[in-house]
């Protein structure tokens, strides 16, 4: 007779742990990165940043089983890890629960699952589901995943009050050690796309185009995020390019991580 293993569900808090996991080594939206060696660093990288104080919006994962595998990242392909991708539902019905119990906002991230676009799509349908079902109408946060189609974004930004794509390095050779499956053209494509469509839907003169649902496209903008020290750049290499991005994309923030393996 064959043996039946029966898998318990996990519960909702198991699912938000899951998450915690996941996003130790991304932080945006007033969040603080992991501990222990990275405390130290903390004090040094926590003055480099933009004016005014950032929103709290915990991250929610859709998934954590990525197809890349960049050396950094606790999500990565070869990494130990017991995989899991939500569907759009369950996270919708997380983000909100977070949101409303602890007074704070969205953000929705994920790894890459299968490739950029269908990662995108459930964050997309998750949105829908957090928008038209919930009714939800406070700050989201969505994460644009490098070389997404911007027919996707477009809809996303619709969608969310801010949106990023991770610039990762700041130095590019970084990518081609660390990260060979994200090069700078389809991180920086997505960013300007949206730098762009925020030109043509929100001029500055005052006209708002707006969805057929009456919102407008990422009213908050777009922030990026890079870790420092993996190719021991110096501080000026670091604070150049995040001044080239802040006055080329218009960002409202560069957040910034230490470089450490997962």
């Amino acid at each position: 007779m064959a043996t039946i293993i029966l898998r318990e569900t996990p519960s909702i808090q198991q699912k938000i742990l899951q998450m915690q996991e996941s996003a130790v080594f991304d932080i945006a939206e007033g969040d603080r990165v992991a501990n222990g060696d990275y405390a130290a660093v903390l004090p040094l990288i926590s003055n480099i940043k933009a004016k005014g104080v950032a929103p709290t919006a915990p991250k929610v994962f859709v998934s954590n089983d990525c197809v890349f595998n960049c050396e950094y990242c606790g999500c990565r392909a070869t990494q130990d890890k017991r995989t899991y991708t939500h569907s759009p539902r369950e996270v919708a019905d997380i983000s909100v629960k977070m949101a409303e119990t602890e007074g704070c906002g969205v953000f929705l991230t994920s790894a890459i699952c299968h490739n950029a676009d269908y990662t995108e799509e459930l964050i997309l349908e998750t949105l829908k589901i957090i928008r038209y079902e919930h009714h939800y109408k406070g700050y989201v946060h969505a994460k644009i995943m490098p070389g997404a189609d911007p027919l996707l974004i477009q809809k996303v930004g619709f969608l969310a009050d801010r949106l990023s794509v991770n610039i990762e390095f700041p130095h590019s050779d970084a990518y081609k050690l660390l990260a060979k499956q994200k090069n700078k053209k389809n991180i920086l494509s997505p960013m300007t796309f949206v730098r762009d469509l925020h030109h043509e839907l929100n001029p500055k003169r005052g006209y708002r185009r707006r969805s057929e649902t009456g919102r407008t496209f990422a009213p908050a903008g777009q922030t990026t995020q890079m870790m420092v020290g993996a190719m021991k750049e110096t501080d000026r290499t670091i604070a150049v390019l995040a001044e080239s991005l802040y006055s080329k994309f218009e960002l409202k923030r560069v957040y910034y991580s230490p470089f450490g393996p997962p």
